[in-house]
């Protein structure tokens, strides 16, 4: 139900992948939501371009990595590289 009033909501647009995509680039993790579950949502949302209007397609490999990281606050960064973790969906900092 959520899945389709979204793809309702940007039916219209005619570069709605487009749109999705270029936000995903600046989104940020909100505060609260455990890294397991905004792994999860941020690949979702990543998934919803290739059902959008447009010509952009989703994120994928390294390039899906890198925007997925820097949706995080540096705090976490920081202590993500600092402990060499390469696994963000089992990293445990919030």
């Amino acid at each position: 139900m959520y899945l389709n009033m979204y793809l309702e909501n940007y039916s219209d647009d005619a570069e709605a992948s487009d749109h999705q995509r270029e936000g995903l680039q600046h989104v940020r993790k909100p505060p609260g939501l455990t890294v397991h579950k905004w792994v999860l949502k941020f690949q979702l949302l990543n998934q919803l371009i290739d059902r959008l209007r447009g010509k952009a397609e989703p994120f994928r490999g390294s390039e899906l990595i890198k925007y997925l990281y820097r949706t995080f606050p540096q705090e976490w960064k920081d202590a993500y590289d600092d402990n060499n973790k390469h696994n963000l969906a089992t990293a445990t900092v919030k």
